[in-house]
């Protein structure tokens, strides 16, 4: 199943679908130094918009000590390889762009199909209790901040591309405005909306964090066991 991710960053919500046989097609990543790591991780190629259209934009940075160019040349191709992170078969298209500018009909003139799935999480600094200026009226979070509203630009691709499934990603404090967010996706097609909570501690992550996903299909994955940060990572230190 082909899927879109947006609010992409460099890829960790992709990552997860990747590892799971899904395939990425397009990302949509305002900052451009996510945006080229999305790309590293992904073998994507990124383009911006300008007027209308869509230009090939090129890039040159460094993972360590490792020269990269985007689009890749054969020297790139040489360390994604000795890295391990070559993959032939993923080839997504990149926006380094403002969601904003983005149409839906640009997404299905890069891509050509309609993604089976989209992904993404919109940022979170609208909803978390943890911002000093959130905005005291939930309703205003959703509908007045600036950086709350993306919330809405997420829906509106979503009901624009119809997929299969959709998975949206946010902190717990987004449950507040649950009954607009759900109204929202009532008015672009979809019905049964479900805001799964999940503990990242529950699922190998050695953090306690707790994240809420909303989709259109209930999402409860298998637990596994608790474990700390040496063991989640402490073998980086030998690479």
């Amino acid at each position: 199943m082909k899927f879109i991710d947006l609010f992409s960053g460099a890829g960790g919500f992709s990552r997860g679908f990747v590892e799971e046989g899904f395939k990425p097609i397009l990302s949509i990543e305002l900052e451009e130094d996510a945006a080229f790591s999305y790309a590293l991780n992904f073998n994507g190629t990124i383009f911006e918009k300008v007027e209308n259209d869509f230009k090939l934009k090129e890039l040159k940075g460094y993972v360590g000590i490792y020269p990269f160019k985007i689009p890749f040349d054969e020297e790139s191709i040489k360390w994604l390889k000795f890295l391990g992170t070559y993959n032939k078969d993923l080839n997504p298209i990149v926006i380094n762009d403002d969601i904003r500018n983005i149409h839906s009909l640009d997404i299905l003139k890069l891509t050509k199909k309609r993604p089976d799935v989209i992904i993404g999480g919109p940022p979170c600094e609208g909803y978390t209790g943890a911002n000093p200026k959130r905005e005291k009226n939930p309703f205003n979070r959703l509908y007045k901040d600036e950086t709350g509203r993306l919330v809405l630009e997420y829906i509106r691709i979503v009901g624009d591309l119809q997929p299969k499934i959709f998975v949206m990603e946010n902190v717990p404090g987004i449950k507040d405005v649950r009954g607009e967010i759900i109204k929202e996706f009532k008015e672009v097609g979809y019905e049964n909306i479900y805001f799964n909570e999940l503990k990242a501690e529950d699922y190998g992550n050695p953090s306690v964090r707790r994240r809420v996903f909303i989709s259109n299909i209930e999402i409860n994955p298998e637990k596994t066991k608790k474990i700390n940060v040496i063991e989640a990572i402490g073998d980086l230190m030998y690479k």
